[in-house]
């Protein structure tokens, strides 16, 4: 069966979905939201507890972003290279967003983004 989509389109989804999951899935718990992909692996595998949970979505980015790369050194299809980097930016983005969580010593989004626009390059 042929995939709707570029496998690279997918991965790049993937990679953001979970790490967006990690970063806010206690709140979206709190709130009474659906089920994130952290309670459905718990579940789904068995995982005493929600640590265990969050390292298995860990491993799970690690694979993707080696499918990613895979993808990125020998492509499957003929997307045009802004195409490509749009989807790696993707990727990306979504992993410094999420990454730190509710580390204090962690630069925040808002940090970042005043970093690249606003501090002078010295």
């Amino acid at each position: 069966m042929m995939k709707p989509y570029p496998n690279l389109f997918s991965v790049s989804g993937q990679i953001l979905r979970l790490w967006d999951d990690l970063g806010t899935a206690e709140e979206e718990q709190e709130r009474g939201d659906v089920a994130s992909s952290i309670e459905c692996y718990a579940k789904e595998k068995g995982f005493s507890s929600e640590k265990e949970a969050r390292e298995h979505i860990r491993n799970l980015i690690s694979s993707s972003w080696l499918e990613l790369n895979s993808e990125l050194v020998a492509p499957t299809t003929e997307l045009p290279l802004s195409i490509i980097q749009a989807s790696l930016n993707l990727a990306r983005t979504a992993q410094v967003m999420y990454q730190h969580g509710d580390d204090e010593n962690a630069s925040t989004v808002a940090d970042n983004v005043q970093a690249l626009i606003f501090r002078p390059i010295s």
